[in-house]
């Protein structure tokens, strides 16, 4: 029996601007079970983005449900959002997002620090997951300009593990590697999913990856089209 993490229900966005509305989101329904891979794809202008970061609790949507782990995402006031966030969500983005005065350990230790984890906790739980997405050992007390865009996005995704969040959002995570080392990055995605049952999702330009996806959702003009 599977087990859904995410449902949305008639979602909608809208934005204002130079005086008028643009619909981002219009009418987005679909539920994710836990342990899958899910790739969002689209042309730009389409939504994907705005779609991640209205499931990842970064924006409220104008209209709509949606429930991550159970929890009302839609209903939280913004200033516990980030409590949110902190809790259920890991992100991964396509330029890392890595503190660049920190090491790789360090950086992936941050949430947990907010979280008020003691420090031993807190760094043995990062060497795990920096283990878990691959940086060798002696590269942890490296700071991110001494790590090459590969190592970098594996700190990003060792960061998006430490909570031990309901899903992790990624947005466009291959998009600054080349594509050995986009290869080398999905097949760590995956092998979350596969290995330890996490529930991804991509937003990817890249077809061949979407179709590797467990499922995929297909957005055009705010709406969902296939998926």
């Amino acid at each position: 029996m599977t087990e859904r993490v995410v449902r949305v229900c008639g979602l909608a966005k809208s934005f204002r601007f130079g005086g008028q509305t643009v619909d981002a989101l219009r009418e987005v329904s679909f539920d994710l079970d836990r342990a899958t891979l899910v790739g969002i794809v689209g042309t730009s202008g389409s939504g994907k983005t705005t779609l991640v970061n209205l499931l990842g609790g970064l924006d409220s949507p104008s209209a709509g449900e949606i429930w991550v782990d159970g929890i009302p995402v839609h209903e939280i006031p913004e200033s516990r959002l980030s409590g949110f966030r902190r809790e259920k969500v890991g992100f991964v983005f396509q330029f890392y997002n890595l503190i660049p005065n920190l090491s790789a350990l360090e950086n992936v230790a941050l949430p947990l620090e907010f979280g008020r984890v003691p420090a031993r906790l807190r760094e043995e739980r990062a060497r795990q997951c920096l283990t878990l997405a691959g940086l060798p050992r002696e590269r942890h007390r490296h700071p991110p300009g001494r790590l090459s865009g590969g190592e970098q996005q594996r700190v990003a995704v060792a960061r998006a593990l430490v909570n031990e969040p309901a899903i992790i959002l990624a947005d466009e995570p291959t998009g600054n590697l080349d594509s050995a080392m986009s290869r080398t990055i999905m097949k760590l995605l995956f092998s979350l999913v596969r290995e330890h049952g996490r529930t991804v999702v991509v937003v990817t330009h890249d077809h061949e990856l979407a179709r590797q996806a467990d499922r995929t959702l297909v957005l055009e003009d705010g709406r969902l089209k296939a998926g």
